[in-house]
């Protein structure tokens, strides 16, 4: 029997449908991964399955008794609780039976003295089923796999980061081990060790998994089958994420060869048609309408959208694109010490470290939003900065992605501005709703779509991969890579930038001199 079983789900946004009598079954201990094109609907697929989002029409039923756990990082949290305090909630509903399983031991009724013994007997085999006697090891392991010490497990919830707190929110989930983990994203905000963690553990998860990611290397690891959202349905491949692209890529060639042959018979069919319409064959002509009418051309998968990113490179004047002098950076005090570095015109360099350590802060003072607490830093003359910032943040939600481009670079026309979109994935109706309604690979193409608008002399990219899938990443290496102005980039996924960057700046290794 089935753990999950989707049937029949229709699911419309606006006039954008994503899944149409689509289906879709999860069976126990199957590791699952779910992929699609940016914007096509997996995270609005976990949401729908967890009963947090309601579909327009279709079933969704899950096993009875079966305990999911949903990896949702905007989850309400009582934020004066320390970080070992919200570990330790994972295990309060057994605690609570301990403490009734003491109460009977220590003051049984004494008219059912023996029958309070074997309730009592029966709560103590349980709480050593679900692992509670080893609880502190379990939120051991789960700590130091995750790397929660960096940031103290005393800290409270409310002074931690974003990344931290998503990070202490699956360190949860892990230790609560449900029948069927559901993860959206989950190495968003793991360094590159915590990441090969998160791999091994979940590689030997006992339990089923659902699990949405971008990074198809994580995903080859892990999952034992795939759920290709395409053409408003869900598609279930066998293995990993390297056979789900060879399957797909056979079942394309046998649809566009299908394809073509309804093409052919339909076009001798309007051809004979067209010819006999009258005279002796008419009757024939006749009957081979009907046979036209049953022809249905529908669209065939495609494996992959066409995108066009491409950074226009502004000149810059001088050998020296980047200089910076005993450059201390922070808020209230220097999260790093003085950093002196140079970067030559045209030159990629990559920053590395652990999440939190001030990699975005850095970013943030070369961009002038922060203020540097020493030091300096100076760009070669003429310099035009183009900036991404880490987070889907806009100052005017509720504009579309054609206002805001228009807003940022008034000497684009419409028409220019919806060819860009376009070149960004971002097409007709996408273009003109409200930016907040997109995906989050959606928005990353709009901001994408921002830096290509006018030439820069160097771009600063903090984590521009997030939210991509994993073609949108391919264009997007090589538009870097062929970018003629300079680079300096943050990002978690080292083999995408591995091959071309000029120079790597680990900071990790800078603090611990």
């Amino acid at each position: 029997m089935s753990l999950l079983c989707v049937t029949e789900l229709n699911y419309q946004i606006a006039s954008k449908m994503l899944y149409h009598e689509a289906s879709l079954t999860l069976h126990k201990n199957e590791h699952m991964g779910i992929v699609g094109k940016n914007g096509t609907g997996k995270s609005t697929l976990l949401k729908i399955i967890t009963a947090e989002i309601t579909a327009d029409s279709g079933n969704v039923h899950w096993q009875s008794n079966s305990k999911v756990g949903y990896l949702d990082q905007h989850a309400q949290i009582d934020d004066s609780l320390t970080v070992i305090e919200y570990l330790h909630t994972a295990f309060a509903h057994l605690a609570k039976l301990e403490d009734q399983m003491i109460e009977l031991y220590s003051n049984p009724p004494t008219n059912k003295t023996d029958e309070a013994y074997k309730k009592a007997a029966n709560i103590q085999l349980l709480l050593e089923q679900e692992g509670y006697y080893t609880a502190e090891n379990t939120i051991a392991k789960v700590v130091l796999g995750l790397g929660l010490n960096a940031f103290g497990l005393n800290t409270q919830i409310g002074r931690l980061s974003g990344g931290q707190r998503a990070k202490v929110i699956l360190a949860k989930l892990l230790i609560e081990s449900p029948d069927v983990l559901l993860l959206d994203e989950p190495t968003n905000f793991l360094d590159v060790q915590h990441i090969k963690w998160l791999e091994i553990f979940l590689t030997g998860y006992k339990g089923a998994l659902i699990l949405v990611s971008h990074d198809t290397r994580f995903l080859d690891k892990i999952v034992t089958s795939i759920c290709d959202i395409d053409n408003r349905k869900l598609t279930k491949y066998r293995g990993n994420y390297s056979a789900f692209l060879t399957q797909k890529e056979q079942a394309i060639q046998h649809s566009v060869v299908k394809h073509e042959k309804l093409k052919q018979k339909k076009a001798k069919l309007e051809n004979y048609i067209n010819r006999n319409a009258a005279g002796v064959n008419a009757r024939i002509a006749k009957g081979r309408k009907k046979m036209l009418a049953r022809i249905t051309l529908q669209e065939h998968p495609v494996l992959h959208e066409k995108l066009d990113f491409d950074f226009p490179a502004s000149k810059l004047a001088g050998h020296e694109a980047l200089t910076t002098k005993q450059l201390e950076v922070g808020y209230n005090h220097s999260l790093l010490p003085a950093i002196t570095l140079s970067l030559a015109t045209g030159e990629k360099l990559a920053i590395k470290g652990f999440n939190g350590i001030g990699k975005s802060t850095l970013l943030k003072t070369l961009v002038h939003q922060v203020s540097a607490l020493s030091g300096s830093y100076q760009y070669g003359p003429q310099t035009v900065i183009g900036y991404f910032r880490q987070d889907l943040h806009w100052d005017s939600p509720q504009l579309s992605p054609l206002q805001l481009i228009a807003q940022w670079h008034q000497n684009l026309k419409p028409g220019a501005i919806r060819s860009l979109l376009a070149r960004c994935g971002i097409k007709d109706d996408q273009a003109v709703q409200p930016v907040h309604s997109l995906s989050g690979g959606e928005q990353t193409r709009v901001k994408l779509c921002h830096l290509m608008a006018s030439p820069r002399s160097i771009l600063i990219l903090d984590e521009p991969t997030t939210h991509l899938d994993a073609h949108a990443k391919e264009n997007l290496k090589k538009a870097i890579q062929n970018f003629k102005g300079s680079v300096i980039l943050v990002c978690h996924e080292v083999d995408f930038y591995s091959a071309w960057i000029d120079h790597e700046l680990n900071i990790t290794e800078f603090v611990q001199r």
